[in-house]
């Protein structure tokens, strides 16, 4: 696979991937009133707490692995960034 195309590839799945945590910050936020409403201010059962574990692991779950993806470290020398380990892979042809 030439580099061009490898980069274009990662490139589109960084922006669906942002797309995709940017839709999820959206509905926790719009959201939480009803669940505070709703769930936070009652007694808990297990299906409350399948609930939070569900919303609230996948939320955590994201925030990490946008974090590498679109993070550079260059104080520790690192750099997770895809499209320069395929340049660099390369050569940076």
């Amino acid at each position: 696979m030439s580099v061009t195309k490898e980069a274009w590839q990662i490139t589109i799945e960084n922006e669906v991937h942002l797309v995709g945590i940017t839709l999820l910050v959206y509905d926790h936020l719009i959201t939480l009133d009803t669940e505070i409403r709703c769930l936070w201010n009652r007694r808990k059962f297990a299906s409350a707490y399948s609930f939070f574990l569900i919303r609230y692991l996948g939320l955590a779950s994201n925030i990490p692995t946008a974090l590498f993806r679109f993070a550079h470290f260059p104080c520790l020398g690192l750099s997770v960034n895809r499209l320069e380990a395929v340049a660099f892979r390369d050569g940076g042809n």
